[in-house]
């Protein structure tokens, strides 16, 4: 749910590119749900992806989501971002990121196959995909340039038991953070 621009479409693109790179069949949606989802079918794991741009600097800590990590809001996480040291020169970044990953993301994940099943139904998203029988895992991808404001985060979020783990890889233009959410209680 970023800005639309040159800077969005490319980041979006280049995140597309990545997955189909390791056998995803993806695509790049445009509206209230991830920026791009991508299937591999030898693993039937469906990446839903939330890729942010350069252009993409800060995030509300009033903005409500329906699902939030460990049941808190966007100010209980704002505390635990706060206490970092790198979060004085960094503020904005370390905003966007750690609500995208307690909330936006985190929401995604837990509505994704209602949406993606949905989405199938009016019209096949790729051939031979059973929504049933896919493993949904949430990745968050940042420009290169972000890297150390989202590690920190990362670091703040496992430290703090918020998720349960965090992966990530990067290239010449991006980072590529796929994401563990611990289990919701039932």
């Amino acid at each position: 749910m970023g800005h639309s621009s040159i800077e969005k479409e490319l980041y979006d693109e280049l995140t597309l590119y990545y997955f189909q790179g390791l056998g995803y069949h993806g695509r790049i949606l445009n509206g209230a749900f991830a920026d791009v989802i991508a299937y591999n079918p030898l693993t039937k794991e469906i990446a839903i992806i939330e890729a942010k741009s350069t252009r993409e600097k800060d995030a509300p800590v009033t903005w409500i989501t329906p699902f939030n990590i460990r049941g808190k809001n966007r100010r209980e996480i704002l505390e635990h971002i706060v206490k970092s040291p790198y979060y004085k020169g960094n503020a904005g970044l370390m905003r966007l990121y750690g609500f995208t990953i307690s909330s936006q993301l985190y929401t995604y994940h837990r509505q994704a196959r209602v949406y993606l099943d949905k989405l199938n139904k009016r019209e096949p998203l790729w051939e031979g995909f059973n929504i049933h029988e896919a493993i949904i895992v949430p990745y968050l991808t940042v420009p290169i340039t972000n890297r150390k404001p989202l590690k920190h985060v990362v670091s703040i979020f496992k430290k703090n038991r918020l998720i349960k783990k965090a992966t990530m890889k990067t290239t010449n233009q991006l980072v590529i953070l796929q994401l563990t959410y611990f289990k919701r209680r039932q």
